[in-house]
């Protein structure tokens, strides 16, 4: 089985936390958000995958090489401009001809057995299809309508299609047939969803949806990456972390997941949901709440710190407050532009 991360995308919504990694190396629980995407490919029975880069390239491929799991052959394309989810398929159709093959986003965590949707694929006799979750207005995604189980509409397309269907939402993964390679113009910018798909229903053939219940979480701008990450953490969402293999300590409503090698003093308080990345220094009397903090931070005596995300390498003096930020460490791949309030070698952002 072959399958494909698409990971090129500038990340633009999850600035300034995309200024310093490509959004799929950003880490969720303490593992790079691509890890989850390899691994759903993985239960797919993908034995080689493409994963293409664009933004910060750097920073990703290292990620990708260190998370492709056990028996999983990568290969990465570089891409000079953004060619889009079509486009930066074709230019990977070396790795993906042959059969049927997953293609994934890079940005999302998804409860969901591959196996079904392949089943789903062959039944119908399609040449894609969509794995889709019930739609919430309060997102904002494009809607997909479905009807008979076949994909009628995508965001409005084609509008020829007089059929109305029940709305979900893609949740980013989907089984494509080769055949779809070829109509893919090389080297372009082609959209999968917004113009190969619409014009595939158009000519009549089948897109089918394989509906499942999630969870789904898309991780979009950082206030979605606390909140999401958060979520991951609360009861609700702990048989699904455990079987991702974490364990999350803490009871009721203070979950708490420290990574290998984070050092926490005495008389530290921890409420509400805590992620402390690895090799992070937690300092005595420090208090934190609903907070993710990334490797290599440390936080000084008596700091006090809410609803923030704190980037790999800040150093916190002690005494330090706040709340509602995105805590980076100065340097140079942040640009003025960026905005911010800096203070001597940390640049706050409104959260």
């Amino acid at each position: 089985m072959r399958g494909m991360v698409l990971a090129a995308g500038r990340g633009e919504r999850m600035r300034p936390l995309s200024y310093r990694l490509a959004k799929p190396a950003i880490p969720v629980l303490n593992r790079p958000l691509v890890s989850y995407a390899l691994r759903t490919l993985q239960r797919a029975g993908v034995r080689r995958a493409a994963v293409n880069l664009h933004h910060l390239p750097d920073t990703l491929e290292p990620v990708v090489r260190a998370c492709t799991p056990k028996g999983m052959e990568v290969d990465l394309f570089r891409e000079e401009r953004l060619l889009g989810t079509a486009g930066g398929a074709r230019n990977a159709a070396t790795v993906l001809r042959g059969g049927p093959f997953f293609l994934t986003n890079g940005d999302f965590v998804l409860d969901v057995d591959p196996s079904e949707t392949l089943a789903v694929h062959k039944r119908m006799g399609a040449v894609a299809t969509m794995v889709l979750v019930p739609y919430e207005d309060q997102l904002g995604y494009s809607p997909v309508e479905v009807a008979d189980d076949r994909v009628v509409r995508i965001a409005g397309r084609p509008e020829s299609n007089a059929l109305v269907g029940e709305r979900h939402i893609f949740a980013g993964l989907h089984v494509v047939e080769p055949e779809i390679l070829d109509r893919i113009p090389p080297g372009e910018e082609v959209d999968i969803n917004r113009e190969i798909y619409p014009a595939l229903i158009a000519e009549g053939k089948t897109i089918a949806a394989h509906v499942v219940a999630g969870p789904w979480l898309e991780f979009g701008t950082p206030g979605e990456y606390l909140r999401r990450t958060l979520h991951l953490l609360s009861p609700e969402f702990r048989p699904f972390v455990e079987k991702l293999g974490f364990q999350v300590s803490g009871e009721g409503g203070d979950p708490v997941l420290v990574a290998d090698g984070a050092r926490i003093s005495d008389n530290v308080t921890l409420h509400a949901g805590v992620v402390l990345g690895e090799g992070c220094s937690v300092g005595r009397e420090v208090k934190l709440r609903r907070t993710v903090v990334w490797s290599g931070a440390i936080l000084g005596y008596n700091t006090d710190v809410s609803d923030s995300i704190i980037g790999d390498g800040v150093i916190l003096p002690p005494n330090s407050r706040f709340h509602h930020k995105t805590v980076l460490a100065r340097a140079e791949d942040i640009p003025p532009e960026a905005g911010g309030e800096r203070q001597g070698d940390l640049v706050f952002f409104r959260l």
